[in-house]
């Protein structure tokens, strides 16, 4: 279907006021006419930027529906770490064919940068930067500047080197423009962050939050600058941490994580899913256990089984708020795992706390609406305190360990806690029950 004039116009006009994050949510809901006509509509510079921010089906979708001339002006436009990210998104038949229509100077970085490990900085880094000597005048940072590939985000600072290329400092480009000097000196700024291409990039994540920075600058081995990262890269990596730390919270994968979740095959989720939750389902046969290991008390006091599910979930959400914050803890730096004692001291001051005034509270419930006597009263109850006590202490402890190990926390805060809590609840309640009640 081609597009009126009338349409074009219109669609042109509204193109205009939206940002480019908005233009890329639209190309997921246009029709393929719709898209490939504002794709045109658009300058180059400015679709390079929404297409980066596009699903890989969509920018599938849209190169396929693109002459050669197109999609070679479009890959020249998009800035290096974008160009990367997609090459890694698309089919290797596809990838390979748009390497062609990178510049050839640019190239063998692209192909360095595709060659670092996929969570590593230096598969996250730009090579768009400004890179001064530090006896430099104002008027040559200012022609280099002007001369610069990079976007906006990638001129914030201005690198500057040694005669070794080595790195020792920076230079806002705010202080550069309104400078009256005609040497840099002045404004060099020493307390440089860099990372190293094959750090974690959580550990460029933390540095960001850390110092609250807007860039970071990459050194290879030796301290020479090979490219910077900017704050929207790791807004990236911080949002696609979170998902993955909320997806392993909840007993799932996150392999899928960049797939909406209405174009996922039902298998796909389906086996997602499966492992967790065999390994749940096993796992909760020992409570089964447990309650047949009991079954004798239970059948001469059938009042305690009312009460479980009330213990069981109690226990169940203590330990996960425990680990929950802990886990937050430990992700900001805030814990580490040299200060497990502390956290062994803070959670059993709120487990005892809380498990306290719960305890006071169901109690008082139980004799004013389910009418049981003080032995019955004080068996719940009492289980109820040290229930909330070791899941607390569980809950916190837990996540410190697996980090010890070099293990996901958050691993800890789930299911997996919920699971371990409830079969130690019951063995407690029961053994409390068998002294209150004198079996």
């Amino acid at each position: 279907m081609i597009l009126s004039n009338k349409t074009l116009k219109e669609l042109q006009e509204q193109l205009k006021v939206l940002s480019n994050q908005d233009i890329a949510n639209h190309f997921e809901d246009w029709s393929p006419e719709k898209r490939i006509a504002s794709s045109r509509l658009l300058t180059k510079d400015r679709m390079a930027n929404v297409f980066h921010l596009l699903s890989p089906t969509i920018k599938k979708d849209l190169l396929s529906d693109y002459t050669q001339e197109e999609t070679k002006e479009l890959i020249q436009q998009i800035e290096s770490d974008d160009l990367v990210d997609t090459l890694q998104e698309l089919p290797a038949n596809m990838a390979s064919k748009l390497l062609n229509f990178v510049d050839p100077v640019k190239r063998p970085l692209i192909n360095q940068l595709l060659g670092y490990p996929e969570e590593s900085v230096g598969s996250l880094m730009s090579i768009d930067y400004v890179l001064i000597h530090e006896d430099s005048t104002v008027a040559e940072a200012l022609y280099k500047i002007q001369h610069a590939s990079g976007g906006p985000e990638h001129l914030y600072q201005i690198y500057v080197m040694q005669s070794d290329r080595k790195l020792t400092g920076y230079i806002y480009l705010s202080d550069l423009i309104q400078s009256q000097e005609e040497m840099l000196t002045s404004m060099i700024h020493y307390d440089i962050q860099p990372v190293q291409t094959h750090m974690d990039q959580e550990i460029a994540a933390d540095l960001f939050n850390k110092y609250q920075l807007h860039a970071l600058p990459v050194v290879d081995l030796e301290g020479r600058l090979v490219g910077q990262t900017t704050a929207d890269d790791i807004f990236r990596v911080i949002h696609q941490e979170s998902e993955e730390d909320i997806s392993i919270m909840a007993g799932l994968t996150s392999d899928q994580e960049n797939t909406p979740y209405l174009e996922q095959s039902f298998w796909s989720m389906a086996k997602q899913r499966i492992a967790w939750l065999l390994f749940l389902m096993i796992s909760a046969t020992f409570t089964g256990y447990v309650i047949q290991e009991y079954e004798a008390l239970l059948a001469t006091h059938v009042v305690l089984a009312a009460y479980i599910p009330m213990l069981m979930d109690s226990g169940g959400n203590a330990g996960t708020q425990s680990s929950t914050l802990v886990t937050r803890a430990l992700s900001n730096h805030e814990v580490e795992t040299t200060d497990w004692k502390g956290v062994l001291v803070k959670e059993l001051q709120v487990g005892l706390t809380t498990g306290i005034v719960m305890a006071v509270i169901n109690f008082i419930r139980l004799a004013l609406f389910d009418h049981v006597d003080l032995a019955m009263g004080l068996t719940v109850c009492t289980a109820l305190i040290v229930t909330i006590i070791l899941s607390k202490l569980l809950g916190g402890l837990l996540p410190v360990i697996a980090e010890y190990f070099n293990q996901d926390p958050a691993v800890m805060a789930g299911p997996l806690i919920t699971t371990i809590v409830d079969t130690i609840t019951l063995i407690l309640y029961f053994q409390i029950a068998t002294f209150f009640l004198g079996i």
